[in-house]
């Protein structure tokens, strides 16, 4: 099989959102984020806004797309993985990176704990960079092989 790392676009959310609730669908983190049925079209809508939302407002991401060309005897090429990434390639103001997390997707008491986890997150990484320049991964799913995660 062939595979090339290529630039996703907002075209392929839909099954970079399938890849995610794939490689992720057991995570603790990922369950608190997007609790109860991760295969319902209402959760999946919401993860692909949110995920869309930051990649439209936040310059310094890139996301990459591992698209396996005949994939399954097909003869089609299918995005088999992907990667997010923020690059803060300069320095930048403690307005800049301490934002207060705002999950509007969850409700009521869920999105306590989602905001509760998100700003814990900005926390830990505020005490380690601050502001200084640094990457970001947020996740990588090249690890599931194509046969197993085509929904």
């Amino acid at each position: 099989m062939n595979h090339q790392v290529l630039p996703a676009v907002e075209e392929d959310i839909n099954r970079l959102t399938d890849i995610q609730f794939t490689a992720f669908g057991d995570d603790p983190t990922h369950q608190i984020l997007y609790p109860g049925d991760r295969l319902s079209s209402t959760v999946r809508s919401n993860a692909s806004e949110r995920t869309l939302k930051a990649w439209r407002q936040t310059p310094e991401m890139h996301v990459m797309k591992c698209v396996e060309s005949g994939s399954c005897g097909t003869g089609a090429n299918v995005i088999s993985g992907f990667a997010k990434w923020i690059f803060y390639d300069k320095p930048r103001s403690e307005e800049d990176w301490n934002v207060k997390p705002n999950a509007p997707w969850a409700e009521e008491h869920h999105r306590v704990v989602v905001e509760q986890l998100l700003a814990t997150t900005v926390e830990i990484r505020g005490r380690r960079w601050g502001g200084k320049p640094y990457a970001r991964e947020f996740f990588t799913s090249y690890l599931y092989h194509i046969r197993k995660i085509i929904i």
